[in-house]
């Protein structure tokens, strides 16, 4: 795998057994070379441990070392825990969404809800200004799929649910809401604009930022 430009990694504990990896191959879209992570995980009693975070960061060394600049990935948007990781842990920006990436899944998580997926970029060489003192909000904190008129702003904020339990709760406003998600995303990023972080707290919401030394997009926002 290695030979053609994958790598896949494992995290062992003292004794030998292997409690996390992460499998990566060579992704090619509109000129553009990089890594797609395409598998991680960590087994259930070692989770939050930061096994993942150190599987991550081995991957963006040695990917570097491969002659890689970028590993890209799909993530929930929906799911706190993976947009706080990928987004404001690891540093990840995305400007891609994809409605019903994966189509119909049966797993716990996803059963009964659509798959819309955004594209995590990883830029090994970049730094990126994620500083925002104002932002300025498209949406309600309580009332996420209704939408203000779409303006820009230096920063933009766009609320949503704390806990991704919230669409097998609630499957009318959670489809609604993706819907909304979808054309204002992907309409701030026709724009020029990246996800940059993801807060959570009080109310989580991600935080939208042109950022100028990035280029077109890589990733485009229909499955093709």
């Amino acid at each position: 795998m290695r030979y053609h430009g994958g790598l896949l990694l494992g995290a062992f504990d003292d004794d030998g057994k292997i409690i996390g990896m992460s499998f990566g191959y060579p992704g090619f879209r509109n000129g553009k070379l990089y890594l797609y992570s395409h598998m991680a995980g960590v087994v259930e009693n070692k989770k939050y441990s930061n096994v993942g975070y150190s599987l991550k960061m081995k991957q963006r060394d040695l990917a570097a070392s491969m002659g890689y600049d970028l590993i890209a990935w799909t993530f929930d948007p929906f799911n706190p825990l993976n947009a706080y990781f990928n987004i404001s842990k690891l540093g990840a920006i995305t400007r891609t969404y994809i409605k019903n990436f994966y189509g119909v899944m049966n797993d716990g998580i996803n059963r009964g809800m659509r798959t819309d997926r955004v594209v995590a970029e990883w830029w090994i060489n970049l730094q990126i200004d994620r500083n925002c003192e104002i932002i300025d909000f498209l949406n309600d904190v309580d009332r996420y799929s209704e939408i203000s008129t779409i303006h820009e702003s230096s920063c933009l904020g766009f609320y949503v649910p704390p806990d991704i339990s919230y669409f097998h709760k609630y499957p009318d406003l959670g489809s609604k809401l993706k819907d909304a998600a979808f054309e204002v995303f992907n309409a701030l990023f026709s724009k020029g604009y990246a996800i940059v972080a993801y807060k959570r707290g009080k109310s989580n919401y991600f935080v939208f930022k042109r950022i100028e030394n990035l280029g077109k997009r890589i990733f485009d926002p229909i499955v093709k």
